[in-house]
């Protein structure tokens, strides 16, 4: 069971599951260390960790006082950016989250490659933390899908309602149709259907494995499927897509897709589109440039953007916060003022405690947002 770190648990509510649990054992109490907390109130706590903790809260009104105090921190650092020596992520709590944000990084960052080692019903395996993290971040990513879907401008770019593109050359006279919905299970559900111009199903595309994979608008691609052609069809369902990427039941455009016969190579953002919320999720989302690759080098994140010459006039009193996914929250690493760029690019280097130098996978584990700048009329 997993219980909200702000939940208020009622005396009736206490009582309640106190009796469903039984009477307290006679051994020692349970000794819960801060950093646990941490790791619940952030949902990456392993779940025999956090059935102890649900024991534990019910019966201590000390622990819950805890949980709200830590639960607090792990908010507050979450909306402070993390720099190497900065005292406040000396305490225990910004050292523990030092080392999720370290370890989060190195699973996100490589997000195309963990969904093709692990395939799209193995994603979550049997290590809770890491499918906490790997949720949110492909969760981001649909987050960002979400915007595009809602900016006219970026629909044209992608090309959304054309048909996906297919990468592995079609046979000669081959073509192909498809579709793709979210079922009300929340379920992705495609299918292709691939005709000769004068025989029906081309036996050339019998018998092969496709993959089928989600574009990013950011740049980069996830699989999430593969399946054979039989009888000129081909069909794959992903459980539980909609759930993990917040997209609701429907059709989809098929340009969000695209159908490989092979994996396709890890390649870099290059120049796509970075969508930034606004402050009111009920406006339209404003679209930056990404140029060349967002990578970490040197224990920096390394990202060029670029902001066209409207949003700077209209936006010229805000600034653009960036976040990268960790479990339940997102984590700032930085803010800028819009009124600092011009035409040109400028290319952040933004401190992180990552492990590895790498290429990011995703473009859209980043998460942009407009905010008001304070005193700005």
């Amino acid at each position: 069971m997993n219980l909200d770190p702000q939940h208020e648990l009622s005396p009736a509510t206490t009582a309640l599951i106190a009796s469903l649990i039984g009477p307290p054992p006679s051994a020692a109490p349970l000794e819960i260390a801060d950093a646990d907390l941490a790791a619940y109130a952030v949902g990456i706590a392993e779940p025999a960790l956090e059935d102890r903790l649900l024991e534990a809260l019910v019966r201590s009104g000390e622990l819950r006082e805890r949980l709200r105090a830590v639960s607090a921190e792990v908010r507050r650092l979450g909306a402070r950016p993390w720099r190497a020596g900065d005292p406040e992520w000396s305490g225990i709590i910004g050292a523990w989250l030092t080392n999720c944000l370290r370890g989060s990084i190195d699973l996100i960052a490589g997000l195309r490659s963990n969904c093709l080692e692990r395939g799209w019903p193995n994603m979550w395996g049997d290590v809770q933390n890491e499918a906490v993290l790997l949720r949110a971040a492909i969760a981001t990513v649909g987050g960002a899908i979400g915007l595009s879907l809602r900016s006219v401008p970026a629909a044209a770019y992608r090309g959304l309602n054309e048909e996906p593109i297919f990468e592995g050359a079609l046979p000669s006279g081959v073509a192909v149709s498809f579709s793709a919905q979210i079922a009300a299970d929340g379920a992705l559900e495609a299918h292709a259907v691939f005709t000769e111009r004068a025989s029906g199903p081309p036996a050339a595309m019998e018998g092969r494995r496709l993959n089928l994979e989600l574009v990013d608008p950011a740049g980069g691609s996830l699989p999430i499927g593969e399946a054979i052609v039989r009888n000129g069809e081909w069909k794959a369902r992903a459980e539980d897509f909609g759930g993990i990427t917040g997209m609701s039941p429907g059709e989809l455009p098929a340009g969000l897709f695209r159908l490989r016969a092979g994996p396709a190579p890890i390649s870099g953002v290059a120049r796509n589109h970075l969508f930034v919320e606004l402050e009111n999720p009920d406006d339209l989302p404003v679209v930056f440039d990404l140029y060349d690759d967002v990578k970490i080098a040197e224990g920096r994140l390394i990202v060029a953007i670029g902001v066209p010459f409207e949003v700077r006039r209209k936006f010229a009193q805000h600034e653009l916060q960036l976040f990268l996914p960790l479990g339940r929250i997102y984590q700032m690493i930085g803010s800028w003022e819009i009124g600092d760029w011009g035409d040109e690019p400028r290319v952040l280097a933004i401190d992180l405690p990552a492990g590895k130098d790498r290429i990011l996978e995703t473009g859209s584990i980043l998460r942009g947002r407009l905010i008001r700048q304070t005193g700005a009329e």
